[in-house]
Order: structure tokens, then C-alpha cells, then sequence
């Protein structure tokens, strides 16, 4: 199947009685093989998959390219192999720069800030991805397992304004499922391939979680550890909370707004 839709096509097809295999050279210039679809299709499915769940994302290819994907295991399985694809890709590229680490060095600015901004997210799983995992409903039951975010990105000065201008294409993504020991070692790798062991300055924003702080402790022990404003914001607000059943009706924060 092309990305434009069904294509008939006609091609050779060998076969060899000594070993009991066959194949078409054609398939193999066009990148089908063994596959249901062309290669174009296995392109354009991972970034719809990754932006929208898998349902809205055959929605959206069916509308722009229409077509319609042959199923939903094709769907999952496109997914899941590109997915398999980059982590190979990404463990090859960090056992070259472990192998020699001067690999990874860049000439960095001292007006230079790196960031490293981390957090954790319920990704919806299917139940039996779920089972036996404790969770928030009210059973006890969870619906979601969390992936471990971070997002890596250089500040390279300020604009007129005063705010903090963001280097051009250096932000970086790396995600897991998993414990925190492991998403240690994916930041720990981003990090080293990076160069941030050299970096100048360095920055951790994240919305106050334990595990969070545990990982830039152990990585980054000299970082500048901020709380993000969102979270800060809600802990003050808490904060206030339980303060306020102690202060006097003229020290009340609400009678300030």
C-alpha cells in the first residue's frame, strides 16, 4: 500500500528450490520486503503517533493521504518499530562517544546556560499493560504508567527585551518508561553525548519531585536546582493555606488580591 493510496503492481519473483526462499528484487529497491505498505507510510505514522493517540492519527493520515491503514496491530506494530529503531540508534551512538569521550567535547561560550528540564507524565496503556500496577482509582487499579521526560536546551544570551534567547536547534528530547535508576542512566548518556560535564553553567527546572532532585543530585551535584513557576506558584499557594487559619483577618493574603 503507497501512501497515496493502493497500488497494483507487477514484478519478477524469484524462487530457489536449494534453499526454499524466494524474493523480489523490486520489493526490496521499493523498501516493501515482507511489509504490507511502502516505505512512505512507516514515515509519516510515527510523528501522527506520537502527537495524537493512534486512533486520531489513522483518522488524520486516512484524511490527508486517502487511505486507510490496513489495521490497528499495522498501526501499533509501525509505531513500535520505529520506536525499536531509535533506541538501537541511540545506544550505538552513545557506546561510540563513551568509547572515547573527547568525541562529545564543544567550545562552550561562558555567556552559555545549559537546562535540563525533567518531568514525569501518565501515558494511557491498554489494561493489560496496567495489570498488577498500583494507581489512582478507586480500586487501587491504575490506567496509566508514567514516562520519565526530559528535555535538554542551551541558552545562548539575552534579547533587547531581557529575556533569555534559546540556541537555535539545541534542544534535545530523551523519554522512558520505567524506573527512575533507568531514566538515570538515558539522561546520564543525552547529557555526556552532549557535553553538559563541561558546560559552565547549568540549570535543572522541574516541579519539585523527589526522584527528580535525586537524579540531578547524583548527576549534576554543582546545578542550579529551580522549581518550575507553575508548581512554585501552587506550593506557595498551599503554603497559604495552612497558614492562614493562624493569621489575623488583616494579615489575610485574600484581602491583598
Amino acid at each position: 500500500m503507497a501512501m497515496t493510496g493502493p497500488v497494483t503492481a507487477g514484478r519478477g519473483y524469484f524462487y530457489c528450490r536449494s534453499c526454499g526462499t524466494g524474493f523480489s528484487p523490486a520489493d526490496r529497491v521499493l523498501g516493501a520486503g515482507r511489509e504490507t505498505c511502502s516505505a512512505a507510510l512507516p514515515k509519516a505514522t510515527p510523528p501522527a503517533g506520537r502527537e495524537m493517540p493512534f486512533a486520531r492519527a489513522a483518522g488524520l493520515i486516512d484524511e490527508v493521504a486517502r487511505m486507510e491503514l490496513v489495521s490497528a496491530k499495522i498501526r501499533d506494530r509501525i509505531v513500535k518499530q520505529a520506536g525499536r529503531t531509535a533506541r538501537v540508534m541511540i545506544e550505538q551512538e552513545t557506546a561510540w562517544l563513551y568509547a572515547d569521550p573527547a568525541r562529545s567535547h564543544r567550545a562552550w561560550d561562558n555567556a552559555e546556560t545549559a537546562y535540563v528540564m525533567i518531568d514525569g507524565t501518565g501515558a494511557p496503556m491498554v489494561l493489560r499493560e496496567t495489570k498488577g500496577r498500583a494507581g489512582k482509582q478507586p480500586d487501587g487499579s491504575a490506567k496509566t504508567i508514567e514516562n520519565k521526560i526530559a528535555r535538554m536546551m542551551v541558552q545562548s544570551g539575552y534579547g533587547p527585551s531581557g529575556r533569555p534567547l534559546l540556541q537555535a536547534g539545541s534542544t534535545s528530547y530523551v523519554a522512558a518508561f520505567g524506573s527512575s535508576g533507568d531514566f538515570t542512566a538515558t539522561v546520564a548518556a543525552e547529557a555526556s553525548r552532549r557535553d553538559y560535564p563541561h558546560v559552565p553553567c547549568l540549570a535543572v527546572v522541574a516541579d519539585g519531585a523527589r526522584w527528580i532532585w535525586k537524579l540531578a543530585d547524583l548527576l549534576w551535584p554543582a546545578a542550579v536546582q529551580i522549581v518550575d513557576f507553575y508548581h512554585a506558584a501552587e506550593h506557595a499557594h498551599d503554603l497559604a493555606e495552612l497558614l492562614k487559619p493562624r493569621l489575623s483577618p488583616d494579615q489575610d493574603p485574600a484581602e491583598d488580591n
